[in-house]
């Protein structure tokens, strides 16, 4: 009698054991690791648990959005009322070709050019196109295709055009960069 309780009590134990599902990853699944890694074997291929294959099993993350905006000093870029690109200027625009070259895709470039209150209306606008349109220009250079480019002047202050330190802010070109990462 007791060897028909003690059968009976390990076969309940087993089969409570077989209807609980592993603490790591999902039924039917990837068996992960604690901090939720898929765990592979030898050969690289995924350890599943459950019936069946794990459809995701290794799939690459999907790309990430990215929207981001660069600004960069007009100082940096370019001497005092000049739209040549300066040394400095160019290393800098080298990084940022360099990151969007490193994107899986891109939607869109735009860049802007800015300048402080100096100058006539016109000649500020002029300026900040002939800036932008450099900047195009040598992003084109190092493979960034279908760049945009617009001039605003004067007319998007982000500092006070009364004090030095403020013009010297506003005379900038803002690149904006849409697509995946």
């Amino acid at each position: 009698m007791k060897k028909t309780i003690f059968a009976a009590s390990a076969l309940s134990l087993v089969l409570a054991a077989c209807g609980t599902a592993p603490t790591a990853g999902t039924w039917g699944g990837a068996v992960t690791d604690s901090a939720g890694n898929q765990v592979v074997d030898s050969s690289g291929s995924c350890v599943v648990y459950g019936a069946g294959k794990v459809a995701d099993c290794g799939a690459a993350p999907a790309p990430e959005a990215v929207d981001a905006k660069v600004t960069l000093s007009g100082g940096v870029l370019f001497d005092f009322d000049s739209a040549a690109l300066t040394a400095a200027g160019a290393a800098e625009l080298d990084k940022v070709a360099a990151g969007i070259a490193a994107m899986s895709a891109v939607n869109a470039v735009s860049v802007v050019g800015h300048t402080d209150s100096r100058g006539s209306d016109e000649y500020n606008m002029a300026l900040s196109n002939r800036r932008a349109n450099t900047v195009a220009a040598y992003l084109a250079s190092k493979g960034v295709e279908n760049v945009s480019t617009s001039g605003m002047g004067e007319s998007s202050p982000v500092a006070d055009n009364a004090t030095d330190e403020g013009r010297a802010q506003n005379r900038r070109v803002e690149i904006m960069i849409s697509g995946l990462k």
